[in-house]
């Protein structure tokens, strides 16, 4: 988004109005290139994200087929409560191991929680087949993170918020 304008719309009218015209003013682009931007994506990947955003085509979007499947997950209903079931028993199985670990010895606390927010929430999303077991896995995800916020992140937000136009 380097050299692009940044408009930030704050009239209730306007904002409807903008709304209203989903074929001429979408924000999916900005979406699809702010997802490649963060995910680090090769031009090809981030090229094959972004089509079909500006077309009668859109169904065939990688990036909405993506989104909508998310929100499917997510809306309320079995898939997520079953995920929150599984979640809340991974939490207490974890605070009585860690109960047991404290009488016998010391941990380092922050390195505990890390842990066991990755384990219960990837735990929850994958189930049996989560990738995130693998401590080699965990240790990469942890360290991404990191780098993406102080990489990517952090000079995006700042880029972003510098020079806004407000209509």
């Amino acid at each position: 988004m380097p050299s692009s304008r940044l408009y930030v719309v704050n009239s209730p009218n306007l904002v409807l109005s903008l709304q209203r015209q989903p074929n001429v003013v979408s924000f999916w682009f900005l979406e699809a290139k702010f997802t490649a931007t963060l995910g680090g994506m090769s031009k090809d990947a981030s090229e094959k994200l972004k089509a079909n955003l500006q077309s009668d085509r859109v169904s065939h979007s990688l990036l909405l087929k993506g989104l909508k499947a998310t929100h499917q997950a997510m809306t309320p209903g079995k898939a997520i409560n079953q995920m929150i079931h599984i979640a809340g028993q991974r939490t207490v199985k974890a605070l009585d191991a860690i109960n047991d670990t404290l009488s016998t010895g010391q941990i380092d606390l922050w390195q505990w929680v890390r842990h066991e927010i990755t384990m219960i929430t990837t735990g929850s999303v994958y189930g049996p087949l989560n990738p995130y077991r693998d401590p080699e896995v965990e240790r990469a995800f942890w360290s991404v993170q990191f780098i993406e916020y102080t990489g990517r992140i952090r000079p995006l937000m700042i880029f972003l918020g510098s020079s806004p136009i407000i209509v």
